[in-house]
């Protein structure tokens, strides 16, 4: 949940607003929901979000040590309010509109970082949002220099406790890679 105001009544600055999609609102490109200018199709940024999800863990029969996970889950929320204006009437299409989307995310905590793969399909959304059915997550999980991990990698230099997160710092680096 987020909320953005100028206490002056200002305009909020575009690198200021929220952007949301991709590994934020499975379902959806990144910044693929939300405030949109219709003619040239970018996304403009959101004053206001709120968006939920659910999962359940899905028993895939394989054994525990593998590192492999699936989830089914439902991605929701509503994102919108910009304070954006176009010459053109009508070019902004900004509903404070419900959406969601459903699907299935599979992860892996290879050993070069945890993998995720998110299938997912949108049961609700606007003409102008625009969706991804599949995305790819690779993430680095920088081990070794956080208090957490000198005090639990006994010496080894492979702190494992981010991937399996047991270490309540998780200090991680994403690359969030599309295709």
């Amino acid at each position: 949940m987020g909320v953005v105001h100028d206490y002056k009544g200002g305009v909020i600055n575009y690198n200021d607003r929220f952007f949301k999609g991709g590994s934020s609102f499975r379902g959806f490109d990144r910044s693929g929901v939300g405030p949109r200018q219709i003619s040239t199709g970018y996304a403009l940024g959101a004053n206001k979000f709120f968006i939920g999800t659910t999962q359940v863990s899905l028993p895939l029969g394989i054994p525990k040590e593998v590192g492999m996970r699936a989830n089914a889950f439902v991605d929701f929320g509503v994102l919108g309010d910009t304070d954006s204006v176009s010459g053109q009437a009508g070019d902004i299409r900004d509903e404070l509109a419900f959406r969601a989307t459903y699907g299935l995310s599979i992860s892996w905590r290879s050993p070069f970082g945890p993998v995720r793969f998110d299938f997912a399909r949108p049961l609700v959304k606007e003409d102008y949002d625009e969706v991804r059915f599949f995305r790819f997550l690779l993430a680095h999980v920088s081990r070794g220099n956080h208090v957490c991990c000198k005090k639990y990698n006994r010496g080894n230099g492979a702190c494992r406790h981010h991937v399996d997160a047991i270490c309540g710092c998780r200090r991680r680096q994403s690359g969030d890679y599309r295709v």
